[in-house]
Parts: structure tokens; sequence; C-alpha cells
């Protein structure tokens, strides 16, 4: 299983949000920061 960090652009967060999603489910550990920051982080 790796740890894998995800970067994007904001224009890019519902693709960048399936890869994620993806990448999950495949095993591996992800770092979203939709999924990680909540408000007022």
């Amino acid at each position: 299983m790796a740890n894998v960090f995800i970067s994007h652009r904001k224009v890019d967060v519902s693709d960048a949000e399936r890869l994620a999603e993806g990448v999950s489910a495949a095993g591996h550990q992800v770092w979203f920061d939709e999924w990680e920051i909540g408000i007022g982080d």
C-alpha cells in the first residue's frame, strides 16, 4: 500500500476527487484536501 498525496487546481476538483476515489479503492491511503481539511483549519 502506498501513501498518495493528490494536488490539484480548484477548477479540477471533480477530476481530482475521482482520481482519489480510484486510488483509495485500489487499497492505497490518499490525502486529498477536500476530505482532510475542515472549516477553519
